[in-house]
């Protein structure tokens, strides 16, 4: 996760190309084992002064970030350039997040030291001071160590030296006292060496002065509630509970993170979503307790059939891609799985985890999965503006068609619509209309496999486009044009998600024109995707649901 900047370590674009942006000028190069940006303003020619030498490096699987030294005690300035490994691009890093569109290049100013080194390093100790040229912040080891989620050593290595006290423990039931194991651990102990990180938290007055000047003192096995409050959807689930929090945490902070009801909705955090599920507490004693360790591994099962780069982004156990994954605690469910979902057998309607963890959480450019285990909702939809798992697949259809599933198939009471929710495709409603948040998780959704086979994608260019044309958030226009390219026709589409807008205004007829050509099939052509029966866009409706959009400030702090 954090390494030292070397040739091993760095998967960026360091060949001498240069990028321009905000009228800001960026060469890249490797100096023999070393990496350097040079920064200049436009037009005029590079000051080696300012070259900054790239110590570490953030990310490796989507994106790669870079860090400096600010010349002040131990202090780090993120680059404000950004690598995406897909793309084979720089961008500014703030184009590479959900927040407000910015004039020029934002600078970030010890970010590693107040923030990143705590969950991106092992063993962190911050030792922030008030005068910059004092911050020494250490730490054992960069990256995710074993330390990290096995606790101390020390002790564990020295006795272990001993060959024969190594082979007694060999044994399946063998149980190293020297050491944590997190599989031996109950499964909320368990989940709390995860949540230390993947977690949105607080430290209680007296360890936050702890943190910053002798590091973390939760160890692994510790219950972590004693010296940090993890916040969740139960601490915010009355009006007084959310106010409290915002007047302890600031005016933004919970609509950055959550969901108006308080179902998180930012990627890493998956432990605050996992402790308002029903799994995790219902608290019978003779059921299980679903835990991280429950459906992830994070050891690679030696015999696997599945690559290590498989394997590595999210880190699943053996089997965990179906339904074994829910029923190994549902077991009553396994013969009447179709009877339950209404779904054939096999198809990715069946699969519990695309209703029940939906890709309502935001990351990494791409919906994830919440981890909140819950049920589809047309009112929750309403109420929070989250999209429902049917209309996030089923993305050609209505919110009325979705109660009225609802309905029929498990008595749920239908809520109150309006005449367009119950008209028009709830997706179209939340591309055109929906805040920065929602039109990214439904664009991302466009390009999702499963969505695309279930909804057909003939119909879905001339709504990705007016993202990809005006949208003021640089990763919606990416995330849009991403979906675009996974449409037949639009592969090759040229087109520059970071050109002026004069330059993006092209790419409207562009598609237009391509999207006509590729007529669609009748079967395709419904008044609730705004086309008339022989296939042409209703440009009134389209435009109108345009000027509706919510342009309300989103900042997703993933």
């Amino acid at each position: 996760m954090t390494q030292v900047v070397s040739p091993r370590t760095v998967v960026g674009g360091f060949d001498g190309r240069e990028e321009n942006f905000y009228g800001w000028r960026f060469r890249l190069e490797r100096r023999g084992e070393e990496y350097w940006a040079e920064i200049g303003d436009t037009g005029k020619a590079f000051d080696s002064g300012a070259a900054r030498r790239l110590v570490l490096s953030t990310g490796s699987h989507h994106m790669q970030k870079y860090w400096y030294s600010a010349g002040e005690g131990r202090k780090l300035d993120l680059f404000p350039l950004v690598y995406l490994i897909e793309s084979d691009r720089w961008v500014p890093v703030h184009t590479a997040f959900i927040q407000p569109p910015k004039a020029g290049m934002p600078v970030s100013e010890g970010r590693w030291n107040t923030g990143c080194n705590q969950c991106h390093a092992t063993g962190s100790r911050p030792r922030l001071h008030d005068e910059p040229g004092k911050i020494d912040t250490r730490v054992a080891e960069f990256g995710i160590a074993c330390e990290s989620c096995h606790g101390p050593a020390e002790e564990h290595v020295r006795l272990n030296r001993d060959p024969l006290r190594r082979y007694s423990y060999h044994g399946e039931d063998g149980s190293d006292d020297t050491i944590v194991n997190p599989a031996r651990l109950s499964p909320k102990l368990s989940a709390q060496v995860c949540g230390q990180c993947h977690s949105i938290w607080m430290s209680t007055p007296e360890e936050g002065k702890k943190e910053l000047e002798g590091g973390f003192t939760y160890r692994a096995g510790d219950d972590l509630s004693s010296t940090r409050q993890v916040i969740h959807g139960a601490d915010m689930d009355t009006p007084e509970k959310r106010i409290g929090l915002t007047k302890a945490t600031g005016r933004n902070f919970l609509d950055d993170r959550y969901w108006s009801d308080g179902m998180i909705r930012i990627a890493g955090r998956e432990y605050s979503g996992l402790v308002d599920s029903p799994c995790y507490t219902h608290g019978n004693p003779d059921k299980k307790t679903m835990g991280c360790m429950s459906c992830h591994t994070m050891h690679k099962k030696k015999g696997s059939a599945e690559s290590i780069k498989e394997w590595r982004d999210d880190q699943l156990g053996e089997g965990m891609r179906g339904n074994k994954a829910c029923l190994q605690c549902h077991e009553d469910m396994s013969a009447k799985v179709p009877e339950h979902t209404h779904h054939q057998a096999g198809s990715s309607g069946s699969l519990c985890y695309n209703c029940h963890m939906p890709h309502t959480t935001y990351g990494l450019l791409k919906g994830i999965r919440s981890h909140t285990i819950s049920s589809p909702s047309v009112q929750e939809s309403l109420q929070t503006g989250r999209p429902n798992a049917c209309n996030a697949c089923h993305l050609d259809k209505t919110l009325q068609w979705t109660a009225g599933h609802l309905e029929s198939w498990y008595g749920i009471g239908p809520p109150t619509l309006t005449p367009p929710q119950q008209k028009i495709a709830a997706s179209i409603l939340w591309i055109l209309g929906g805040d920065a948040g929602q039109r990214a998780l439904t664009a991302w959704a466009m390009g999702w496999k499963p969505a695309q086979e279930i909804s057909k994608t003939g119909w879905m260019a001339p709504f990705l486009a007016p993202l990809m044309q005006q949208d003021p958030y640089p990763a919606v226009r990416y995330i849009a044009q991403h979906s675009l390219r996974t449409i037949p026709g639009f592969r090759f589409i040229e087109y520059d998600y970071m050109a002026h807008p004069n330059q993006r205004l092209a790419i409207l007829g562009k598609i237009h024109d391509i999207w006509k050509r590729n007529k669609l099939p009748a079967a395709s052509r419904k008044g609730s995707l705004l086309m008339d029966p022989s296939g042409n866009l209703a440009q009134n409706v389209w435009q109108a649901l345009l000027k509706t959009r919510n342009n309300r400030r989103v900042n997703l702090e993933e």
